[in-house]
């Protein structure tokens, strides 16, 4: 199985410079897997955590209980490992960018929920702002302020210039399709973010991951009713009528068992096809 490097190093790359301003020129067609951007969701309780978990390097910032029973590392701000603001997630990310040792020491961190850094930012701007709910009336000034505190936490993140597994929540939601030319409902598995903040996210990653339990029937042995077997599978394709995906990487398998040395290798198997 593959392993990802403890530390990480940058992809090597040409310049070519014009005074204080540089071109820059990737010599490599695919990352490393500790350069990645993820978005991870599922059901509660199906895995994510343990599935983070798992990279070499990762450094989890929690707005959750779910480390309990995973032995990892993370980022805690006075001795609390799970942030009860924002401001903890700003002290975290101004930790980082002013202690390079200390960021040396992280390849991937691990957003352990995105869905509830979402709520800790939003009642942040609203505590600022001086209202319950960003208003309506005042010409969308008040979702201005959220959208722009957002996207400003995600940059100050980027900027650390690690890899990012964000992880969220999934929720069932009902939408018309058309089957054989009749029009019907199906269930669609989607995050529960709020579709703009969903959309940063999407925009933002390299693979957006979506984990569920896929029920298989099969018989035991002669004489026995069918039981039913739980497999849970991880669909990285792209949006269907069923899972909201997708990855950046050509030629990536469409679905794998939820399983860390089955993305590893399929991964590294794809990188080392497309050179």
């Amino acid at each position: 199985m593959a392993r990802l490097p403890k530390k990480r190093q940058l992809s090597q790359r040409r310049s070519r410079s014009s005074g204080s301003v540089s071109i820059q020129e990737n010599t490599v067609s695919c990352p490393n897997m500790h350069e990645l951007f993820l978005f991870l969701y599922g059901p509660a309780k199906i895995g994510k955590t343990e599935w983070a978990a798992q990279w070499d390097g990762i450094h989890f910032i929690s707005t959750e209980p779910g480390l309990k029973f995973q032995k990892v590392s993370y980022l805690d701000v006075g001795g609390k490992p799970i942030l009860s603001s924002w401001e903890n997630f700003k002290s975290i990310i101004s930790f980082l960018s002013n202690n390079p040792d200390e960021l040396a020491k992280v390849s991937t961190l691990c957003i352990d929920t995105v869905d509830n850094l979402y709520f800790l930012m939003f009642d942040h701007v609203c505590k600022e702002g001086g209202f319950d709910y960003p208003g309506e009336g005042n010409y969308g000034k008040d979702w201005a302020k959220v959208r722009k505190e957002w996207c400003t936490g995600l940059a100050s993140l980027v900027a650390l210039n690690t890899g990012v597994l964000f992880i969220g929540h999934s929720k069932e939601r009902e939408i018309d399709v058309i089957e054989r030319g009749i029009q019907c409902k199906r269930l669609k598995y989607v995050p529960t973010l709020t579709p703009s903040t969903f959309d940063t996210i999407n925009a933002l990653c390299d693979f957006n991951i979506s984990v569920q339990i896929r029920e298989q029937r099969r018989r035991r042995s002669k004489g026995e009713n069918d039981a039913v077997k739980d497999n849970r599978v991880m669909t990285v394709q792209t949006n269907t009528d069923s899972y909201t995906g997708g990855n950046r990487l050509k030629g990536f398998p469409s679905e794998l068992p939820f399983t860390y040395g089955a993305f590893c290798d399929a991964f590294e198997e794809t990188k080392e096809r497309i050179g």
